[in-house]
């Protein structure tokens, strides 16, 4: 037992610990930047979603876990009966009760791409026309589940371990 944690100060442990965290995701950070990968260097297509204030939406959240601490959001948009549009996105309650975003798959600039929470995006398929929104939808879909539930595997094995 470390009585340092029982009479109010830190461990200079847990310090280290949180030092070397912070550098690697500093370092994480600089190579994103550094690798310049952004929408502008993935392959797009020449599709273009209408403007969704002129198509028809439907929502509804998923439930990932028996305890709703992990959802997914799904918003898609219709117009003229045909899927134009959609954004997928994984939430979380953080340790402070709010929602919080923790990926997202979309298909605006031209292609069906994931965004990730260290601000890199991963791009799935080009989109060449309205058909192609349709027909990417299901991988993207598919990309997001696994990501929540990776996301409540981890957070079920915290819960164990506390």
């Amino acid at each position: 037992m470390c009585p340092e944690l029982f009479d109010g100060a830190r461990s200079p442990d847990v310090d280290t610990v949180i030092r070397r965290t912070q550098r690697a995701r500093r370092e994480q950070r600089r190579r994103h930047d550094e690798d310049g990968s952004s929408l502008e260097d993935q392959e797009r297509g020449s599709f273009r979603a209408p403007d969704r204030a002129d198509c028809s939406e439907r929502s509804w959240f998923q439930s990932v876990d028996d305890a709703d601490t992990v959802r997914i959001d799904h918003r898609l948009f219709r117009q003229g009966g045909r899927l134009v549009d959609f954004a997928i996105v994984v939430l979380a309650i953080d340790l402070d009760g709010q929602w919080a975003e923790r990926a997202r798959a979309d298909c605006c600039h031209g292609h069906v791409h994931l965004h990730h929470t260290n601000g890199s995006i991963t791009s799935l398929a080009p989109l060449h026309a309205v058909e192609d929104v349709a027909r990417h939808f299901d991988q993207a879909s598919d990309r997001i589940s696994q990501y929540a539930v990776t996301l409540r595997d981890m957070k079920g094995r915290a819960d164990q371990d506390a």
